[in-house]
């Protein structure tokens, strides 16, 4: 079983038509200055390591001019992450974040389905969230046989805990393409964490 980068998650993602930040992979400071400079300030700096929890152990920084952006670059290549070096790191877009979701499909063995995990109680502390209380983790299993046409996929969003008419619109596409991504590609798991509510529609902050 292959386990992605986050950059090359987002890369399937945005083939399956899920929106994603502008952003572009760079090995050293000077192509992170040139990426940031395209992209726009201000920017994210993400170090690419096969690992959860990179914000909490540091390898997520923010960065609002290119002497930011070189000086963060710098430090992540020098470090390791959960025990592994950092070769590479994403420069992106920072997006004004108005509420987040989390949104998943998995292989389920004991009922031989895909399943549809969704969370509108934020993306980033899934777990914590699913510790408090299971219930805002919204399971679904799916007849492969019929797959996720979209309204099946708004029929899901609606019986989901929280979700108003507004995250029914901007998500059953979403849902939809995550699906299609999961089946295309032969995943395991098909993860969103978070997918964020910004302004100008949900996207795809990290992809696993």
């Amino acid at each position: 079983m292959a386990r992605l980068y986050e950059y090359q998650g987002k890369e399937l993602l945005r083939r399956m038509g899920i929106p994603v930040p502008r952003g572009s992979l760079a090995r050293n400071h000077v192509e992170a200055a040139r990426i940031a400079e395209e992209v726009g300030f201000p920017v994210a700096i993400k170090a690419q390591v096969l690992a959860g929890r990179r914000g909490q152990a540091g390898g997520i920084r923010f960065a609002a001019t290119t002497e930011e952006v070189r000086t963060a670059t710098c430090a992540l290549l020098e470090e390791a992450l959960h025990g592994m070096p950092v070769e590479a790191v994403l420069v992106e877009q920072r997006l004004a974040i108005q509420r987040e979701a989390y949104l998943a499909v998995t292989a389920d063995p004991s009922c031989r389905q895909p399943v549809v995990l969704i969370s509108l109680q934020g993306g980033r502390e899934i777990e914590e969230t699913a510790a408090q209380d299971p219930t805002w983790i919204f399971q679904v299993p799916i007849n492969i046989r019929d797959g996720l046409p979209e309204h099946v996929a708004r029929n899901i969003l609606r019986r989901t805990p929280g979700a108003t008419s507004a995250d029914i619109g901007f998500l059953t596409p979403v849902l939809c393409n995550l699906y299609r991504a999961y089946r295309t590609y032969d995943c395991r798991l098909a993860e969103i964490n978070p997918l964020a509510l910004t302004p100008e529609g949900p996207v795809a902050v990290d992809a696993r």
